[in-house]
């Protein structure tokens, strides 16, 4: 099983995979190069995820993708200035939907505005924030996999317990309980 978690930057994503993590012992796999506009082509990226999503299929053992090729597809317009091609990943979504789950931690902006202040960082513009969550609307839409929504406004305990109900509810959760 492969758990794609996606969302805007300062959702809450790290804090709740580090929590699911703890509780479930899951790998997690964490794209380690930054996004430039030179280095994220499009082959570049489907190599890549390609690649690590047959790796995570051969290894026989369940991982958690922190950010996946979804947020290359939500961004690449607004931040790296191309259009995406989804038809490869549809396809890719359709071989796999039975083994597969996106999880998307949505906050409201001005949540996501706070913790950019927090952290003392300056990476979106309220406007671009806007466009690559409905870029991210867009994707779902089409999208062939299960999709759970999290409220990223709530607490980290509170995630978590949403996260692992929605698992249960879809018959994901068994499946992680049980390696």
């Amino acid at each position: 099983m492969i758990i794609l978690f996606e969302g805007i930057d300062k959702s809450g994503k790290s804090s709740l995979i580090k929590r699911f993590v703890d509780l479930s012992g899951m790998k997690v796999f964490k794209n380690p190069v930054k996004p430039t506009a030179t280095s994220f082509s499009q082959g570049f990226v489907n190599g890549t995820y390609f690649g690590a999503y047959e790796l995570a299929r051969l290894s026989n053992q369940d991982f958690i993708f922190d950010r996946s090729h979804i947020t290359e597809l939500c961004y690449c317009e607004t931040k790296r200035k191309y259009k995406p091609d989804l038809t490869t990943w549809l396809k890719w979504e359709e071989e796999n939907k039975h083994n597969v789950v996106v999880v998307y931690i949505d906050a409201p902006l001005e949540t996501i505005k706070e913790r950019f202040v927090k952290d003392k960082e300056e990476y979106l513009k309220q406007s671009d924030i806007k466009k690559i969550a409905k870029k991210y609307e867009e994707y779902f839409e089409a999208s062939k996999l299960s999709l759970i929504y999290i409220d990223g406004s709530l607490d980290r305990q509170r995630m978590l317990t949403q996260l692992v109900i929605q698992l249960q509810n879809i018959g994901f959760w068994s499946a992680v309980r049980n390696r």
